[in-house]
């Protein structure tokens, strides 16, 4: 090392020197009125001969310090710091200095790789009063390499501004790398210095001139200096003693605006064409548009935390800075100025309009400030502090908060945008208010009432000129209607309570809505979970139970009309009921539009209340577990069980004491019949006599193919093609040339039978694991209800996929939630059938690929081309049919090509096996929710053995265990 920086200090004395017998060569010519191009002889042989010393030295230079860079990283500290135990020692070879001193030349980036010794050597274990010299010296250095670089621009008359930043890029990136560093590399140093969490001294000077230096660097337009500081402040936030400290505060509102700017989405459009005032730097920054769209994923993402940190450490000034850039961008954009980029027939703002884009980036920093803010900034001032004398700071930061937040949610209450992007934009923005609203509730009605009428929003400009045709609703109108109901039931979980008192009133809307032709479908799940989620939330059980009843007394009702019960009669009433019989007797039937139509028009109506069903149930079910008894009503049972039962709740319980926490449980008397009879008449539609005639007909065999959907996810395609309907999408694979996006009824069947096999498995397993199953009430439908899910037909002919449903959705939870005094009773008569059907199933699936030893299945995918040869041997329904049945799983996979329908053979063929395998742990306890309940047992066991109560966990609060 000695040697290497004796070679550092003779080349840059060199360089130094050779540079300033250039410039008074220069100089001198100035003198005369000449320039280097008019020299003579020997003054141009003098010049050449101290240029190439100079272009030596600058080379070599470089290339050491790029060596230097790896001694740094490896070497022993003492060897280039200096540093003993407790003190600098004078150096002999001062590394530090002479890195810091070359940070101020820009040849052959001798700067940069500077920065990158010291950033080498801050990233090891540094003494601290090494580390403080970086702290003290670092800024000084950086000044007067930043003076000079400054000078040498400004001695080039053709440099502007921008293209000094352009050229310092790298440099200035590399310094904002360092600085993070020096300080995520030694943050215990802070914390341990008693001068510098007293805030006073020397060394909080020093500390305050290093974090002024790197918040300059965190406004440069280009966002990666941003990016290399945003863990250190992340880190600083979180430690919760330097978080406190005064000396912190003046940094965090610059902070806070330069990570707001950075989320703002750049338009790459005024890149290519220079229209961004940044273009230089921003072309510099990135490679392209796709490099630059992931890094502002990856900053978002990290960003939403520090911006949570930064309102929890100052919410004074993130409140305040938050109303201004919100009441700014309001102004200047909140009629959608400038109006650029529009919809060339619509004439309203796209995606890529400039008001767009600046709501869309303020909604994660609206979103995550207010998520920061501590709740004792929002309270109300209440008066009195039990006792205690009252925080005038904190009184005086709570109503400039709650000031600035009012102002705020007033802004965006009274913004009433007419475009469909402005009004999804706001619709997200009042979401954000349920964090205001959690403690001021005064615009709250209004901003649901508005959410509520986002739901029938409607196309902006004229409607069509033949009134009698439906208005065609455009993407960006269907997408606000979407994004609202969304909202809608974000704001209902997180302030449920604050909804009750106005719940009539909200149903009432609701059902106006509901009760209209214009709601599509999601939306009308969205009002039934907004509704039940509320209705989670009254505290008297009977009224819970009644309202939820009401709100879905038109599902049942649904589900109970003369079509359905018609269809849900036997299989061959489901047949007509999706228009499949039809087909045959006229196949131009499934692509004419008022069949289709109406065909598709009673299936959705059908499977929506089946849908409506669950989600609410499902929602219901979630909200009853986080009641302090976990859902479970102990306190209701008699004093008699507690003798027969190793625990209180392993027993039948009545439908009326579980319906106490949760409201949804009384409906499944009605529910249930209606359940049970899809899932018959769905599963007897694969027995061979149904196969057999519908698989000889070239358009109902398509009936049992599988969707373009489940293709797709079996070939594992790449979603940033655009998925199903993008490129090299699966749409109309299965059903050549048509999906089910098209008005026919062909592609439409397999995704109906499939998506409404799959929510009754769903269903049972709601029924199970809200305990209703094994309810006295229920008793008497029990063995009805074996004799369809373990009817030993419908086990043989289902395929591989819908027993994978059934594994999952229903036996598992089964598994997990039936009490232990229960299963001779209630889990034999359906398990035992199901494992027995299993080992046959299992060993037919595997035979051909454990005979023949390949693992090719050409031979067996059964496609449209080859699937009349199996008609004869299908309605004959025996072991034959059912070994040929199970070696392709049960697939029928249409049109699709060989290959890929091999793939999806493969894949189900494996799922099965898996899933299996998966319930067979889980029943064990060898893994899910089970294993850990027994690994939290066996830490409880070694607590009490060790007689430490710290580690023992309580259960809930019920007469049993108070």
């Amino acid at each position: 090392l000695p040697q290497m920086f004796a070679l550092l200090s003779d080349q840059y004395s060199t360089l130094s020197s050779c540079r300033e017998r250039m410039g008074q060569m220069i100089e001198f010519l100035a003198t005369q009125n000449r320039t280097i191009h008019q020299m003579t002889t020997d003054e141009q042989n003098e010049y050449n001969s101290v240029n190439s010393k100079y272009q030596a030295a600058v080379c070599l230079l470089s290339q050491c310090l790029a060596t230097c860079e790896r001694f740094c990283a490896y070497m022993p500290l003492d060897w280039m710091v200096c540093v003993a135990s407790k003190t600098i020692v004078t150096p002999t070879h001062d590394f530090v200095s002479a890195y810091l001193h070359m940070l101020r030349d820009k040849e052959k980036s001798i700067h940069i790789n500077s920065a990158a010794c010291l950033d080498a050597l801050s990233l090891r274990k540094l003494e601290k009063e090494a580390w403080l010299k970086f702290m003290t010296s670092l800024p000084n250095a950086i000044a007067e390499a930043n003076n000079e670089h400054m000078k040498q621009g400004n001695n080039n008359p053709s440099m502007s501004e921008e293209d000094m930043l352009v050229e310092q890029l790298s440099f200035h990136r590399a310094l904002s790398k360092l600085l993070s560093q020096i300080l995520s590399s030694h943050i215990q140093y802070l914390t341990t210095d008693k001068e510098i969490m007293k805030g006073t001294g020397e060394k909080v000077q020093s500390l305050g001139t290093f974090l002024q230096l790197m918040t300059e660097m965190v406004g440069h337009p280009s966002g990666h200096l941003c990016a290399e500081q945003i863990n250190i402040w992340t880190t600083l936030l979180r430690d919760p003693q330097i978080s406190k400290k005064q000396w912190m505060m003046p940094f965090l509102p610059r902070v806070l605006v330069a990570y707001i700017d950075h989320m703002v989405r750049i338009r790459w459009a005024d890149i290519y064409e220079g229209a961004h005032k940044f273009s230089a730097i921003v072309e510099e920054s990135w490679d392209g548009k796709e490099e630059y769209e992931s890094w502002l994923c990856n900053i978002r993402s990290k960003g939403s935390l520090l911006l949570r940190l930064i309102a929890k450490t100052d919410p004074e000034q993130a409140a305040s800075i938050l109303n201004t850039r919100v009441q700014n961008v309001l102004t200047n954009h909140g009629n959608g100025q400038p109006g650029d980029n529009l919809n060339p027939q619509t004439k309203g703002l796209t995606q890529l309009s400039y008001a767009n884009i600046q709501f869309e980036g303020l909604q994660q920093p609206l979103d995550n400030i207010l998520n920061g803010l501590p709740a004792w900034s929002l309270q109300a001032e209440t008066g009195s502090n039990n006792g205690y004398p009252v925080d005038l700071k904190r009184a005086k930061i709570r109503t400039s908060v709650r000031s600035s937040l009012s102002q705020l949610a007033n802004s965006l209450i009274s913004w009433i945008p007419t475009d469909a992007w402005l009004r999804h934009r706001r619709a997200a923005m009042l979401e954000n208010l349920k964090y205001v609203w959690k403690y001021d509730a005064t615009t709250l009605p209004q901003g649901v009432d508005s959410l509520l009428s986002y739901l029938n929003a409607r196309n902006e400009w004229e409607s069509p000129i033949n009134c009698n045709e439906p208005e065609r609703l455009s993407g960006e109108v269907i997408g606000l209607r979407k994004k609202s109901g969304l909202c809608l039931v974000s704001v209902a979980k997180y302030i449920p309570d604050l909804l009750v008192p106005g719940l009539e009133q909200l149903c009432g809307k609701a059902k106006e809505l509901l009760s209209s032709n214009d709601l599509i479908p999601p939306n009308r799940m969205h009002l039934y979970e907004f509704l039940s989620v509320v209705a989670t939330a009254v505290e008297d059980p009977l009224l819970r139970s009644n309202f939820v009843a009401d709100v879905l007394s038109s599902s049942l009702n649904d589900l109970e009309n003369d079509d359905v019960k018609v269809a849900l009669n036997s299989p061959d009433g489901l047949i007509d009921f999706l228009g499949i019989t039809e087909a045959k007797r006229n196949p131009a039937s499934v692509t004419d539009p008022s069949n289709v139509k109406r065909v598709t028009h009673n299936y959705c109506q059908f499977y929506s209340a089946l849908n409506q069903l669950l989600s609410v149930g499902k929602r219901c079910h979630e909200a009853a577990k986080k009641r302090p008894n976990c859902g479970i009503p102990l306190q209701h049972l008699q004093d008699k069980s507690l003798n027969q039962q190793n625990f209180p709740d392993e027993g039948p319980v009545s439908i009326r004491d579980l319906a106490v926490d949760d409201p949804f449980i009384p409906l499944w008397v009605r529910i249930l019949p209606v359940l049970l009879r899809t899932l018959d008449v769905t599963l007897g539609m694969w027995h061979p006599r149904f196969q057999a005639a519908l698989l000889g007909n070239s358009i109902q065999r398509y009936a049992y193919a599988i969707s373009d959907d489940e293709v797709y996810i079996s070939n594992a395609q790449n979603n940033a093609a655009g998925g199903v309907f993008g490129v090299g999408g699966t749409a109309g694979s299965v059903v050549n040339g048509w999906d089910r996006r098209d008005l026919n009824l062909v592609p439409r069947w397999s995704g109906w039978l499939n998506e409404l096999r799959n929510t009754c498995f769903q269903l049972l397993g709601l029924l199970t694991n809200q305990r209703v199953l094994f309810a006295p009430e229920l008793a008497s439908s029990f063995a009805h209800l074996v004799s369809v899910v373990a009817n030993p037909d419908h086990l043989k002919t289902m395929e591989h996929r819908h027993m994978t449903q059934y594994w999952k959705q229903f036996l598992e939870v089964l598994f997990w939630s039936c009490p232990s005094t229960l299963y001779n009773s209630h889990m034999a008569p359906i398990i035992r059938p199901v494992f027995e059907h299993m080992q046959q199933r299992l060993d037919w699936s595997w035979a051909p690929i454990l005979e023949s030893g390949s693992a090719s299945n050409l031979d067996l995918v059964l496609t449209s081309r080859n699937c009349e040869c199996v008609v004869e041997m299908t309605s004959r329904g025996d072991n034959e049919w059912l070994k040929s049945y199970y070696a392709r799983g049960g697939l029928f996979v249409g049109d699709l090509d060989q290959v890929k329908g091999e793939s999806v053979l493969e894949k189900v063929r494996v799922e099965i096996t898996r899933s299996y395998c998966d319930v067979i742990q889980s029943a064990l306890a060898l893994k899910g929710d089970w294993a850990l309940a027994l690994a939290n047992q066996a830490k409880q066991e070694q607590a009490i053995k060790k007689n430490d109560p710290s580690k023992l966990n309580c259960g809930p609060k019920t007469r049993l265990n108070d």
